[in-house]
């Protein structure tokens, strides 16, 4: 017996989704109408000698208006993100959701360390270390200097530093914001907050539209 599931649309992605016991394969078909997900799941239960016990499938389409409807759905099985790693090369929208996440990614690989800026030796049960780097006139704008040029060996545009709100702070745990850059990766661009924690580490995050160290909050922007 055969059984038709038709699905309109051009496939922009297929990827597996695991959790536990449970595997889901998911296909995501894009036509003039909205998105259609194909979802293949397996459950598989071993005994303890690792044989197979019992095994079963179904396959599932559900129809999705839009994008925004399309990231509801995924996030619920925690696809979201599976899917913009597999669709954003062939999709302009998977692309335009992919670039914040990708960019996120990119800068938390992007930190540096100056020992001479840190106030304790280690993260949990470290020692006080004098930090002379802070005692430095104009130390935070080397430090954001020195992450603009880390970024740039990574292949990110900086254009400068931008407008930051007056009175950089501090954060719980002496993370200092010692400056705002605007960077380009990707094509698009973002506002960039620096910080230096207790530690020493350099490190850079996206600002957000409740950060007030960035005056008008931020934007990640097609180029």
């Amino acid at each position: 017996m055969t059984r038709e599931l038709k699905v309109s649309g051009r496939q922009v992605a297929r990827f597996d989704r695991r959790y536990r016991a449970d595997v889901d394969q998911l296909t995501v078909f894009r036509s003039p109408e909205g998105w259609t997900v194909l979802r293949v799941s397996r459950l598989e239960r071993h005994d303890e000698d690792g044989e197979l016990r019992s095994a079963e499938a179904w396959v599932s389409a559900t129809e999705l208006a839009d994008i925004a409807a399309l990231r509801e759905f995924l996030e619920a099985c925690d696809g979201w993100l599976e899917l913009l790693d597999a669709g954003h090369e062939v999709d302009r929208e998977l692309y335009a959701a992919w670039v914040p996440h990708q960019i996120d990614r990119e800068l938390n690989r992007a930190s540096i360390y100056n020992t001479d800026l840190a106030k304790a030796t280690s993260y949990l049960g470290g020692r006080p270390v004098p930090a002379p780097g802070r005692e430095l006139p104009g130390w935070e704008a080397e430090a954001c200097t020195a992450m603009a040029a880390h970024l740039d060996e990574l292949g990110w545009l900086v254009r400068g530093q931008v407008r930051a709100a007056p009175g950089l702070g501090t954060e719980p745990g002496d993370n200092v914001v010692v400056g705002v850059l605007e960077a380009w990766l990707y094509g698009w661009a973002a506002a960039v907050v620096v910080r230096v924690d207790y530690c020493g580490e350099i490190y850079a995050r996206r600002a957000y539209d409740d950060d007030d160290d960035v005056e008008g909050g931020w934007r990640v922007s097609c180029g």
